[in-house]
C-alpha cells in the first residue's frame, strides 16, 4: 500500500511496474512510496513490497524505460540478452553484416541483419566471420569464406 501524496492516510494498492517501499518514517502514514522497476526489468503484479518483484526481461525481450509492466519483444531480426535495455544482437537464423555499428543496426536492422542462406547454420548473435556452412555433413570455412565474399 502506498500514497503518492506524503502525509495522507488514505492508502492505495501498490501498482504494477514497481514495488512499494515498506519504509515509513511517520506513524500512521501509508507504507512508503512507489519505486518503479529499473530498465531491463518488469513487474506485472500489484501489491508488491520489495525490489525482488522486479524481474529481469527474458532473452529476446527488452525494457528501455523504468516502471514497465511487460518487456517488449525484440524487433524482427534482432534479439537481446536477459535483462536488456535494447536489442543489439541478431536473432537466430540471421547474421550480422560486417562493419555495422550499433547505431546502424538499430536504425536499419534489415540492411545489417541478414537472413542466412539455407545451407548455413546461424545461432543467435552470429557474425559473418563465424558462419559455418554445412557441406556434405561437415562444415567448411572455405564455404563460409565464399559466402562472405559474395555478400
Amino acid at each position: 500500500m502506498y500514497e503518492p501524496n506524503r502525509g495522507k492516510r488514505e492508502c492505495i494498492e501498490c501498482k504494477a511496474g514497481g514495488y512499494c517501499s515498506s519504509n515509513s518514517n511517520i506513524a500512521n502514514e501509508c507504507g512508503g512510496g512507489f519505486i518503479p522497476c529499473e530498465k531491463g526489468t518488469f513487474n506485472n503484479l500489484t501489491g508488491q513490497s520489495n525490489k525482488s518483484a522486479c524481474i529481469p526481461c527474458p532473452e529476446g525481450e527488452f525494457s528501455d524505460q523504468d516502471g514497465v509492466v511487460k518487456c517488449s519483444p525484440s524487433p524482427h531480426r534482432l534479439s537481446s540478452e536477459r535483462a536488456s535495455t535494447k536489442c543489439t544482437i541478431c536473432a537466430e537464423l540471421f547474421y550480422r553484416r560486417k562493419g555495422a555499428n550499433e547505431t546502424d543496426l538499430l536504425r536499419n536492422p534489415t540492411e545489417f541483419y541478414l537472413e542466412r542462406p539455407d545451407h548455413v547454420t546461424c545461432t543467435r548473435s552470429t557474425i559473418i566471420e563465424s558462419i559455418n556452412a554445412d557441406v556434405s555433413g561437415g562444415t567448411s570455412n572455405d564455404t563460409a569464406d565464399r559466402i562472405i565474399k559474395s555478400l
